[in-house]
């Protein structure tokens, strides 16, 4: 069975808000995949969040459905990409060899035994847009989520979040004036420069940076650059 690395984080679609959950390992063998067609599928929550998501009391139903949809599925030889919920509905995404015509009556007997409202298209998907362009995340979610991914590292250390410690960044730039720029914004705001370094050889457009400063670790302090670390306080 191939390896599977379920992720999960929020991005916002058209002014709204998303949950997003994906496989991400399916990015180094998506291409190595025979099987020419996207599935997509829009499920309709009964008892959305005020924000669209889905809400605590249809938490597990909503699971459940998705389980039953991917196992099913699955007996065909259907892959699952992962899913978006946003405005009420979730949207669950798959490749498969399947037509309209063959995903229709299992789909419709799900719909029948859970009662939920499940929409099917399929079409061909040679780019593999369903898992590309829908599910996988740009550069500043992929931000956001390592840094949920360090936060849950933390708290599973035992850290005491609200002592501060040296937080280590890492920040690069396509210029050296550009990185100068940043030193300087950044000494002002009392971060220390640890390291400016670059590899002419191999990368000659890349100024990277190192830089620290005492900090309580708070979500939305260490996005849109390169990376972050700091050790656990767990006293």
């Amino acid at each position: 069975m191939a390896q599977e690395c379920w992720e999960f984080y929020f991005a916002q679609l058209g002014g709204r808000s998303a949950s997003i959950f994906f496989d991400d390992c399916l990015s180094a063998r998506l291409e190595d995949i025979d099987l020419p067609n996207a599935l997509r599928l829009r499920v309709t929550m009964k008892q959305p969040g005020e924000d669209g998501l889905s809400s605590s009391h249809e938490f597990d139903a909503l699971n459940q459905l998705e389980n039953t949809i991917v196992e099913r599925l699955a007996r065909l030889g259907t892959v699952h990409l992962g899913r978006v919920t946003t405005g009420g509905q979730r949207y669950i995404n798959f490749l498969t060899s399947m037509t309209d015509g063959e995903a229709a009556p299992i789909l419709a007997l799900i719909q029948a035994e859970t009662g939920y409202e499940i929409r099917a298209r399929v079409e061909p998907d040679p780019q593999r847009t369903a898992y590309w362009d829908e599910l996988y995340p740009s550069d500043d979610d992929r931000s956001l989520l390592n840094d949920l991914k360090c936060f849950e590292n933390l708290a599973g250390a035992g850290d005491q979040d609200t002592i501060g410690r040296q937080i280590d960044h890492l920040v690069c730039f396509k210029s050296s004036a550009s990185r100068l720029q940043f030193q300087e914004i950044i000494e002002r705001a009392g971060f220390k420069t640890d390291r400016l370094y670059e590899d002419i050889a191999h990368n000659p457009d890349v100024f990277c940076m190192a830089f620290s400063r005492v900090d309580k670790p708070r979500m939305g302090d260490f996005t849109k650059h390169e990376g972050w670390t700091c050790s656990a306080v767990t006293d």
